[in-house]
This record gives structure tokens, C-alpha cells and sequence, in this order.
């Protein structure tokens, strides 16, 4: 009488193994996809967390420079305001 070389119930691990095996695959591939898909979410926060600090901070890119105004120019602003304020006066006590 020969001898088997594999009993029923090695086949049985044997199959259990594979099947282990291709569940773990895809519990690891189902894994490293969820991983991607939250490291995009943090990205995504990173930067807008990046923003608002930059705004709150002032160092944030400005949408253009601001230019500076000579001290005449805004003694001449002034003076007009001021003459607009005096007009307005005026026609209250009349």
C-alpha cells in the first residue's frame, strides 16, 4: 500500500492558508487605500490651516502691495475731509 502524500486535512490548511493570505492581501490593499485617502483629507487641512494662520499671523501673500502715500498727500486727503466736514457745519447752523 502506498503512502499519501497529503492527508485531508493538510489539504484542508492548505486552502485555509491561501485563503488567509488572499484575505490579508486584501485587508492590506483595503488599508493602504484608506491610508491615501486620509493623508489627502490632512493635506487638504494642512493647507488650509496654513491659510488662516498666515491671515491671522499677517504673513499671509497679499493680494497686491500696498502702496505708501507721501506725507503731503495725506495732509492734502486731510484737508479736503476737513473742509468737507466744515461744509456740512455750515449748512447745520444756517
Amino acid at each position: 500500500m502506498g503512502t499519501r502524500s497529503m492527508t485531508c486535512g493538510s489539504l484542508l490548511d492548505l486552502i485555509g492558508g491561501i485563503t488567509l493570505t488572499t484575505n490579508l492581501a486584501s485587508l492590506v490593499k483595503g488599508l493602504r487605500k484608506e491610508r491615501d485617502r486620509v493623508e489627502q483629507q490632512l493635506s487638504g487641512l494642512n493647507a488650509a490651516l496654513a491659510a488662516f494662520a498666515g491671515v491671522y499671523r499677517g504673513t499671509a501673500k497679499p493680494g497686491r502691495k500696498r502702496r505708501k502715500m507721501s506725507a503731503k498727500a495725506r495732509a492734502k486727503i486731510a484737508a479736503a475731509q476737513r473742509a468737507r466736514w466744515a461744509k456740512v457745519r455750515a449748512k447745520k447752523k444756517s
